[in-house]
């Protein structure tokens, strides 16, 4: 996914483009995921435009047959499951499509305040505001962080924040998790292990030269095994 508002699909032996770049977004791509184990291999896109696409790559023409739309700011994360599409968004909430249902929208995980009532991005501070940046998901948990600094646990059969992390000096750039382990990168320059409750298990500073944080490769979630590589953050603005 690039700024010209393309997606380009590439093989990785030839390092050559397998078809034409893919048009559809108005916007600069700011999130991508490849779904492959379902019946048709899927293909799915967030722009800075607010909105989701979902591609069918199964031939050699990719088509674009679903275009999501509903959030209010920028779409920087997807994530699925064999039962729910998930997109993570600077307006501040989650939502779960169906696409056992073509791509319906079933429920949104909402950030709340002290008095119940719904948290709004603040258009005009990006540092500040609270839209979800990075997430994991898995059948019953959704793991997420951004520019608050604060890493939230959901539960989807709640639907609600069952505990929040604090730790971290900036954004949430990134994060993997499993049932017992989460891993957090920041802009702050420091990969943190933590359990499922919440404990932290360990900080890692690694040095780098990039201002833009860490990024985590898929790895085992075990402190001490974490070899981070720096990565380029999404500009919000898009």
């Amino acid at each position: 996914g690039s700024s010209d508002k393309t997606v380009r699909i590439w093989d990785l032996e030839s390092t050559e483009s397998v078809a034409e770049p893919l048009r559809s977004h108005r916007t600069s791509i700011s999130a991508i995921k490849v779904v492959t184990t379902g019946p048709v291999p899927l293909l799915f896109t967030g722009s800075a435009g607010n909105t989701v696409r979902v591609w069918d790559i199964a031939e050699s023409t990719p088509r674009c047959i679903e275009k999501l739309r509903g959030h209010t700011k920028g779409v920087f994360s997807l994530q699925s499951t064999p039962s729910v599409l998930m997109s993570g968004s600077l307006d501040n909430i989650v939502k779960v499509w169906d696409p056992r249902q073509g791509f319906r929208l079933i429920y949104e995980l909402r950030q709340k305040d002290a008095h119940g009532r719904d948290l709004v991005a603040n258009t005009e501070d990006t540092e500040t505001n609270i839209g979800v940046i990075a997430f994991q998901c898995d059948d019953t948990k959704v793991v997420s962080g951004g520019p608050d600094k604060i890493v939230r646990i959901w539960d989807l059969r709640m639907r609600q924040i069952v505990n929040e992390l604090e730790g971290h000096q900036h954004w949430i750039t990134t994060l993997q998790f499993d049932n017992n382990k989460i891993v957090t990168g920041s802009r702050d320059k420091t990969v943190r292990f933590w359990d499922i409750t919440g404990q932290l298990l360990e900080e890692v500073s690694p040095e780098f030269n990039d201002e833009d944080g860490v990024q985590l490769p898929p790895a085992n979630l075990n402190p001490g095994t974490l070899l981070p590589a720096p990565a380029a953050q999404p500009n919000p603005t898009g």
